[in-house]
């Protein structure tokens, strides 16, 4: 009997790394084909990772062939612990010299940008009768660095997969629009100021390829003013994180709360791993000159794994869940970036 209960662990346990690693294959397959059809088109490799593992996912599901993979380990891990390390890497990525030798005015016009953002991102979920959740995430999307924001926020308030999904699309549909709509909006508010023009774009758009796209739209000053303002909007992601993390502690009921040690500080389990990993590269990359080149790959790793991740999500899409709010969010989404522009409109006419 011994010899055949270690045959039946032997074999669960094959099964399970095959579980792993087609699930991780998978994903690790569409990510690297959503990353070279986003090179041969420009668009988003965040969303046509998305869409590629919510269409690919569909499809095996219909036909019923290795459906297996999309209910695998591998592929939960991608969801969650992979997007945890795309996350922390993004530390080594932090541009601190903009921080550093930004002037007060910038501050204050990024830090005004934000509040109001998730102030009026909770009013507006309020109004449209969406879920704090989404609201989080459409705040974050917005407000800070469009895809990898929202995936952040979905790690640590654990926002079901279909809001996830609908944020990051609308989110980079918005950022495409900007990149039309601003350049418009400065050649009428503020034609031949080349700062303030600058600071519009890059404290609105969602992304910095976005950013890019609009500033250079303009002239190449507007856009290296456009890049070091959104620079200081990434920058707040790493403090708006470590406030999400306290937030979400308070909204979840005391008996739902792991137990924390005497020895342990609160604050130290409240707050997940993947950001004490994010502060700690971000600092490690503050005070060591590291080579470009490590950089160049490591970036490239975090760019595959978030990918991954959102390949993952997508093949765990329920379509009842989207077509649920699906209209609200799209609505809010539009008005939010709508008041976003004229706040910084007013704000920067102003400062």
């Amino acid at each position: 009997m011994s010899g055949w209960d270690d045959c039946i662990s032997y074999n669960a346990e094959m099964i399970q790394r095959f579980s792993y690693i087609s699930g991780a294959l998978f994903a690790l397959l569409l990510a690297i084909l959503a990353q070279g059809l986003a090179s041969l088109s420009g668009f988003s490799a965040a969303v046509l990772a998305l869409l590629t593992g919510m269409f690919i996912s569909s499809c095996l599901r219909v036909t019923g062939v290795w459906v297996s993979c999309l209910q695998s380990d591998g592929l939960t891990w991608c969801e969650k612990q992979g997007l945890g390390w795309a996350i922390a890497l993004m530390g080594l990525q932090m541009p601190w010299a903009a921080l550093l030798g930004s002037g007060a005015q910038v501050l204050v016009l990024v830090c005004a940008g934000l509040v109001f953002t998730f102030s009026v991102s909770f009013l507006l979920s309020r109004w449209f009768q969406l879920s704090q959740d989404q609201s989080m995430l459409m705040a974050t999307g917005n407000g800070i660095c469009g895809s990898a924001a929202v995936m952040a926020t979905q790690s640590i308030i654990h926002a079901n997969r279909s809001d996830t999904a609908m944020v990051v699309t609308l989110v980079n549909l918005l950022g495409l629009l900007g990149v039309v709509v601003t350049p418009l909006m400065v050649w009428h508010w503020f034609p031949g100021q080349g700062m303030h023009a600058g600071q519009l774009i890059g404290n609105t758009l969602q992304s910095m390829p976005h950013v890019v796209a609009a500033g250079f739209a303009v002239n190449d000053d507007v856009a290296q003013t456009a890049v070091w303002v959104k620079m200081i909007r990434i920058l707040m992601l790493m403090p708006v994180l470590f406030l999400l993390a306290w937030w979400h502690s308070k909204q979840k009921p005391q008996h739902q709360l792991k137990p924390i040690s005497k020895k342990r500080l609160p604050w130290l389990a409240l707050v997940p791993v993947f950001i004490w990993g994010f502060m700690s590269l971000a600092l490690l990359n503050l005070v060591i000159t590291l080579p470009a080149l490590l950089l160049a790959w490591i970036e490239r790793l975090s760019d595959l794994l978030m990918c991954m991740a959102l390949v993952a999500i997508g093949a765990h899409i329920q379509w009842q869940e989207m077509r649920r709010s699906g209209g609200k969010i799209l609505l809010m989404g539009v008005l939010l970036f709508g008041l976003q522009l004229v706040f910084s409109v007013l704000l920067i006419a102003n400062l």
